[in-house]
């Protein structure tokens, strides 16, 4: 599971909701600019909430999946 697709923060902490706020979008005038010089206007990202990556490993487990965190650095460094 990648927490930080897209040089983007996925995976809400509630502790630093600015991960999510502003890590977890991507645009122009946004703190992470888009993608490869893109010229998209509107905001783009997402992120899991607490409770929906509760629910994908509770089901992973049912399945005999785990689920193994992943976070890419320095390649995402602007998430």
């Amino acid at each position: 599971l990648h927490l930080t697709d897209d040089e983007g923060w996925r995976l809400e902490v509630p502790d630093y909701p600015n991960l999510t706020a502003v890590g977890g979008w991507r645009g122009l005038g946004a703190a992470i600019p888009p993608q490869y010089g893109a010229r998209r206007v509107e905001r783009a990202g997402g992120y899991y909430t607490a409770a929906q990556l509760s629910r994908v490993v509770s089901r992973a487990q049912e399945l005999g999946i785990l689920v193994v965190p992943e976070i890419d650095v320095p390649a995402h460094c602007y998430a």
